[in-house]
């Protein structure tokens, strides 16, 4: 006999303790966060993000190395996307993505100052979903590099 569905519950007051702000920024600027001036902070997260606001490789690189002016050294990056996309939809519209592959991902963090410390694929192992054409899904964790 089965019994109603079990849910997850999960407490996230934590985090919501640990982040102090959420601000808008644009990458392809030396200077992000545009007329906000912060202190370098610890950590960022950005997810499902650069591959589509970028619109070339060199593009990318500057949009990292604009991100990690943002991070104090030693400080830390979340990065997560998709690998070999080319286009992803939303309802009917249609977007063009950046294509990026893992060596390049490695070669552009390690030039732009980042130390990878984690960096993990999952494969994509169905075809059904027509939204998108990504290979496979990246997560990433990387330490800025000390200063000198």
């Amino acid at each position: 006999k089965k019994g109603p569905p079990k849910t997850l519950k999960i407490d996230i007051t934590p985090l919501s303790r640990i982040i102090k702000q959420v601000l808008k920024c644009d990458l392809n600027k030396s200077n992000p966060l545009v007329l906000v001036i912060l202190l370098p902070t610890d950590g960022l997260i950005s997810s499902l993000c650069l591959e589509a606001a970028c619109k070339d490789l060199t593009t990318y690189r500057i949009a990292l190395k604009n991100t990690s002016s943002l991070l104090k050294p030693g400080g830390h990056l979340v990065l997560s996307g998709v690998l070999s996309c080319s286009f992803y939809m939303v309802g009917p519209k249609r977007f063009s993505c950046l294509v990026l592959r893992e060596e390049f991902l490695r070669e552009a963090l390690s030039e732009t100052g980042f130390i990878i410390q984690e960096f993990e694929v999952l494969i994509r192992d169905d075809n059904i979903d027509d939204s998108c054409d990504f290979s496979g899904k990246f997560f990433i964790l990387a330490r800025k590099q000390e200063a000198i």
